[in-house]
C-alpha cells in the first residue's frame, strides 16, 4: 500500500514539473537561452525520478512475487521455479532498464534537437534583429540625408528671400531717392513762392503800420487835447474847491473870534476822513499832525518856530464822538 501511494505521488510530480515548469518559465519575461538551459536540467530530473520510481515499482513487485514464492512454498513450488522466476524478472528488468536507456538516449537526442532549433531561432531572431537594427539605421540615415537636404533648400530658400530683400530695398531706396529729389523741387517751388507771399503781406504790413502809426498820431494829439482840457477842468475845479474851502475857514474863523475861544481855526482833514483826523491851523501858519487812538498832538509852526497847544475840544461834523481835545493858543 505505501509503495502504491509513492507511486501516485511521484506521478503527480512527474506532471507537476513536465508541464507546470515550462508554463511558468513560458509566462515569465526570462531569456530565451536561459528557457533552455532550465528546460534541459528539468528534462533530466524527470528522467532521474522516472527512473527511481520504476525501480522502486519493480522492488515493489518482486517484495510481492517474493511473498508469493513464500506462500508457494507452502503449496511445493521448487526452489527452481524460484531461481527461474528470478532470472527472468531480472532479465525483464535488464530489458526495461535498455528500454529507459534508449529512450533516455532518445530524449537526449531530441533534446540536443530543440538545443539546436532553439540555438537556430536564436540565430534566426539575430540575424532579424541584425536586419531591423541595419534596416533602422539606414532609415535613419536616410532621414538624416532627408533633413540634411530639407535644411540646404531652406538655407537656399533664405539666401533667394535674403537676394529679393535686398533687390527690394534696392529698388525702395532708389525709388525714395527720387521720391526725395521730386519733393525738394517741390519744396523749393513751394518756398519760393512762400517767400512772394512773405514779401508780398509784409509789403502790406508795413504799409498797415505807416496807416497805423499816422493814426496813432492823430489819437494821441486828440487824446493830448482832451487831456489838456480835462486838466484845465480840474485845475478850475480845484481853484473854485479851495475859493469855497477858503470862505467856510473864514466864516468859522470869524464865528470862533466872535465867540472868544481860541484864535486858531479847526479844519477837518479831507485826504483821511476815515481816521477822524482834524487838522489845527492858525491863520498865517503852517502845522503838523500826529494821530493816535488818544488823539492828535498839533503843533502850531510860525515863521518856521514851534509853537504850542493846549487841550480843546473837537468833534466831528454831525456827531457827538470825541475825537480828541486840543486847544491852541499862542506862547
Amino acid at each position: 500500500m505505501i509503495y502504491i501511494l509513492f507511486f501516485c505521488i511521484a506521478i503527480v510530480a512527474i506532471t507537476i514539473t513536465k508541464f507546470a515548469v515550462p508554463f511558468i518559465l513560458s509566462r515569465a519575461r526570462i531569456p530565451h537561452h536561459l528557457v533552455t538551459i532550465v528546460n534541459f536540467f528539468l528534462n533530466i530530473a524527470v528522467l532521474l525520478l522516472t527512473f527511481f520510481v520504476l525501480l522502486f515499482s519493480l522492488q515493489a513487485i518482486g517484495i510481492i512475487n517474493t511473498t508469493d514464492e513464500i506462500a508457494g512454498e507452502q503449496s511445493e513450488t521448487t526452489i527452481h521455479q524460484l531461481e527461474d522466476e528470478k532470472a527472468s524478472r531480472i532479465s525483464k528488468e535488464e530489458n526495461q532498464l535498455a528500454k529507459e536507456k534508449e529512450r533516455e538516449r532518445i530524449e537526449q537526442e531530441r533534446l540536443q534537437e530543440l538545443e539546436a532549433e532553439n540555438e537556430r531561432q536564436r540565430i534566426e531572431l539575430e540575424k532579424q534583429r541584425l536586419a531591423e537594427e541595419k534596416e533602422r539605421l539606414r532609415k535613419l540615415e536616410e532621414e538624416k540625408e532627408r533633413e540634411r537636404i530639407e535644411e540646404e533648400q531652406k538655407r537656399l530658400q533664405e539666401e533667394l528671400e535674403a537676394e529679393k530683400e535686398r533687390h527690394r530695398i534696392e529698388l525702395e531706396k532708389q525709388r525714395l531717392a527720387e521720391e526725395k529729389e521730386r519733393l525738394r523741387k517741390l519744396e523749393e517751388e513751394n518756398e519760393r513762392k512762400r517767400v512772394e507771399q512773405e514779401q508780398k503781406r509784409l509789403r502790406e504790413l508795413e504799409a498797415e503800420k505807416i496807416r497805423q502809426r499816422m493814426e496813432q498820431k492823430r489819437l494821441r494829439e486828440l487824446i493830448a487835447k482832451k487831456e489838456r482840457e480835462r486838466i484845465e477842468q480840474e485845475r478850475l475845479r480845484k481853484l473854485e474847491a479851495e475859493k469855497v474851502r477858503q470862505r467856510i475857514e473864514q466864516r468859522r474863523l470869524r464865528e470862533l473870534v466872535a465867540k472868544k475861544k481860541s484864535p486858531c481855526e479847526i479844519i477837518q482833514d479831507s485826504l483821511d476822513k476815515s481816521l477822524l483826523s482834524y487838522a489845527l491851523k492858525k491863520p498865517g501858519n503852517e502845522m503838523t499832525i500826529l494821530r493816535n487812538k488818544q488823539g492828535v498832538n498839533c503843533y502850531i509852526i510860525p515863521n518856521g518856530t514851534r509853537g504850542g497847544c493846549i487841550e480843546y475840544q473837537i468833534q466831528k461834523e454831525g456827531s457827538s464822538e470825541l475825537c480828541f481835545y486840543k486847544e491852541c493858543t499862542r506862547r
